[in-house]
């Protein structure tokens, strides 16, 4: 019998889409392969922290308004 582990549902190193997987890739024979970090990577994380630090910005004069408006 074979021994499927969560680590052969991918064909990435990245996380599986489900361990059920594992056997319709073995039957396959897709091969795995690594990926790599790119500009692509690279760029797509620095406009999420810059969208997350924006976000913080507004949510704290949002906060100061409120509290301008209440009082």
């Amino acid at each position: 019998m074979i021994d499927h582990t969560v680590s052969g549902s991918s064909s990435t190193e990245g996380l599986p889409l489900a361990p059920s997987m594992g056997p319709a890739l073995e039957s396959l024979l897709m091969p795995q392969h690594a990926t790599g970090i790119n500009r692509r990577v690279v760029w797509i994380t620095l406009l999420a922290v810059a969208i997350g630090l924006a976000a913080g910005v507004v949510a704290e004069i949002l906060l100061g308004l409120i509290g301008l408006i209440t009082n």
